[in-house]
């Protein structure tokens, strides 16, 4: 009987100690504290709260950005453009030009007149020449009205100082002579005032100033002929004759 209480004893003994041990792990409670899983729960969800605040920023934050983003450019058509063509009379070397919505095309007329402006936009345009000692002109051209459409726009200027008549006549009665009128002995292409060719009669005209001017008469199969002559407030007539 001893021997079983002895062991009973032993077994409370054991018992006890065992406690101590899982008491002496634990942290001591004191009550209206938390506990060390409390705290560490609630910091949890503290930088859960905090998470969930900075994503719905960024959710915000996002279709702002989006709708400041600039939309894109479409690309703008070629745009459509035509040629101005035609001829200036009593104006070899005049300027041409077409304007366009502050923007100017331009050309300069040949030895004959003639000009061609190409890339002009489609649509309605004034057409200014202008050309020393001559009245500035400006006509309206035909619309251009698509991609590579052409018009035709001639002038006829008129001189803006006081002009006379000058007729030459071939006194052979010959028809078809050219005469090429300067205004300098050295005959260059840059001092060519005007041209000129007769007719049936032998007899060519054309308008100038008070000036001397020189001249060449050219027919195939005769001779060149130079000469000269002075006008000075009149019409003249200058004679000559092919060989």
């Amino acid at each position: 009987m001893k021997r079983v209480w002895l062991l009973l004893l032993v077994c409370v003994l054991i018992a006890t100690m065992a406690g101590c041990r899982e008491n002496d792990g634990e942290e001591e409670t004191i009550p209206g504290e938390e506990t060390r899983e409390e705290r560490e729960a609630a910091k949890i969800e503290e930088e859960a709260e905090k998470e969930e605040e900075k994503e719905e920023e960024k959710e915000v934050e996002e279709p702002e950005r989006e709708e400041a983003a600039p939309e894109e450019e479409e690309e703008a058509e070629p745009e459509e453009t035509g040629t101005i063509a035609g001829r200036v009379v009593d104006g070899h070397g005049a300027r041409v030009e077409v304007v366009v919505e502050g923007e100017t095309y331009e050309d300069e007329a040949d030895e004959e007149g003639y000009y061609r402006i190409e890339g002009v936009p489609v649509g309605e345009h004034e057409v200014t020449a202008d050309y020393r000692d001559f009245e500035e002109g400006t006509r309206t051209a035909p619309p251009l009205e698509e991609e590579g459409d052409e018009v035709t726009v001639d002038f006829e200027l008129e001189s803006a100082i006081e002009s006379y008549r000058v007729t030459f006549k071939e006194t052979n009665g010959l028809s078809g002579v050219e005469m090429v009128i300067y205004n300098e002995e050295d005959l260059d292409d840059d001092h060519i005032q005007t041209w000129a060719t007769t007719d049936e009669t032998g007899e060519g005209e054309a308008e100038l100033t008070d000036d001397r001017y020189w001249f060449i008469a050219e027919s195939e199969g005769y001779s060149d002929y130079k000469g000269s002559f002075v006008v000075d407030g009149q019409e003249k007539t200058v004679e000559f004759s092919l060989e």
